[in-house]
């Protein structure tokens, strides 16, 4: 039993340790990320092309990501929040939903706080805004909101939770570009900014709950195992059909011959793919970490023996 109990703290601190360098290392990218496409004049000019590029993209797909933006205002943010909260209740994980709304808040409000921090200096007559724009509060909500799904679902079920993050962060993070509202920067930044939050309010999280931290079961283990098999497999898939999207929106409208459309399409996949890494990222951590029913929320749970 004495045994049971150190391997569980142990597991409990090794958690706390991976969401904390996490957590550092998504600020440290949100800074880099800064610096070098929002400060030099290279990463303007990136920026711009990939901009302009979004001309590039057949009508009907900058319609559709118009529309998706607009879709999001603050009642429906809220809306969705309550409601990711509420499954949570419902699983009587009370403080897990505090937690997620901690996290969700916490990146959305610094995301518009810090577009007011982080000025964009005059390095050249580059095409576009000119207007503070780092890092996005649109993308910041579809990575959010995505992080969200995977924290208030049943430890079983986080595996399918994730592949629809990966979608709905994606659709977000490209939305953003195509519709004109954001650099690709500015996207990036978002995710990196969302996972510093998540990865900080989790891992308090796991450490506050420590002291009511037991074993999983060991069916949970092993779907635990699986689930991480096919989260994988599906990443893969995934970022395989952004790729062919992001081919499709743009063919037979002369991206090939154009620098701006190849700037634009690659800027498409590198947004794709740092959403799927950042909730893959994410998953993993989860997934590592102590049983969230006993290690989180599971205070009220009587202990046997």
């Amino acid at each position: 039993m004495g045994r049971s109990v150190a391997a569980d703290r142990e597991n409990r601190r090794a958690a706390v340790r991976r969401f904390a360098i996490t957590a550092v290392l998504a600020a440290l990218a949100v800074v880099v990320v800064y610096v070098v496409m929002v400060r030099t004049t290279w990463g303007q000019e990136l920026d711009a092309d990939a901009l302009e590029g979004r001309h590039f993209a057949r009508a009907n797909v900058t319609v559709r990501s118009d529309d998706l933006l607009e879709s999001i205002t603050t009642a429906s943010l809220a809306v969705l929040a309550v409601a990711l909260a509420l499954v949570a209740v419902v699983r009587r994980r009370l403080l897990l939903a505090v937690g997620m709304l901690v996290a969700l808040g916490g990146a959305v409000v610094s995301a518009e706080a810090l577009k007011r921090i982080l000025t964009r200096p005059d390095v050249g007559d580059f095409p576009g805004f000119t207007d503070n724009s780092y890092p996005s509060g649109h993308a910041t909500i579809g990575m959010s909101l995505s992080l969200a799904m995977i924290v208030v679902v049943a430890h079983r079920w986080r595996w399918i939770a994730a592949i629809l993050a990966a979608f709905v962060a994606t659709a977000f993070g490209t939305a953003v570009l195509t519709a004109g509202w954001h650099r690709p920067s500015d996207t990036i930044g978002a995710c990196f900014l969302s996972l510093a939050w998540f990865s900080a309010v989790m891992g308090a999280l796991v450490w506050w709950r420590g002291e009511h931290e037991r074993a999983p079961a060991h069916s949970d283990r092993i779907e635990d195992d699986a689930g991480g098999t096919v989260t994988a497999i599906a990443a893969a898939v995934i970022v395989a059909m952004l790729v062919i999207s992001a081919v499709v929106s743009v063919a037979g409208t002369g991206v090939r011959t154009s620098e701006l459309g190849r700037a634009y399409a690659v800027a498409l996949v590198l947004i794709d793919v740092t959403g799927v890494f950042v909730v893959a990222v994410f998953h993993l951590l989860m997934r590592g970490s102590p049983d969230p029913r006993s290690a989180i929320a599971a205070a009220a749970t009587p202990r046997s023996g």
